[in-house]
């Protein structure tokens, strides 16, 4: 931010309040490759247009790359949280109800602050 001092057509001095954009042209560029190579990534973390590549195709004998799964999954507790109380309303309001739009959030507890059952 720059701050200058200027004299009016009328004499009097008024101060000009000039900001500074916060990011600069070059930031600006990083952000957008960033947020292109971003959208590229599917749900498992690699690039989409390599994940379904025919050179990943296992029935491609030209094949250049394949990609295996770890047999022991890990647990996500938050989704795990999240899926276990969707699964509990769905059961509440029946096969009939709507889950349309509905979204669990989950929140992140110390468990030193969380309130203790009797």
């Amino acid at each position: 931010m720059t701050i200058t001092s200027e004299v009016d057509p009328a004499g009097r001095t008024v101060q000009r309040m000039v900001r500074e954009p916060e990011w600069d042209d070059e930031q600006r560029a990083y952000v957008v490759e960033y947020l292109a190579w971003r959208r590229r990534i599917g749900p498992h973390g690699h690039p989409m247009d390599e994940a379904t590549s025919p050179l990943a195709d296992p029935a491609n004998e030209n094949a250049q790359w394949r990609y295996y799964a770890d047999p022991l999954p890990i647990v996500d507790y938050a989704m795990r949280e999240r899926e276990m109380a969707r699964e509990a309303y769905k059961k509440q309001i029946g096969e009939e109800g709507s889950m349309a739009g509905l979204i669990f959030t989950v929140e992140r507890v110390n468990i030193e602050d969380r309130p203790r059952l009797l």
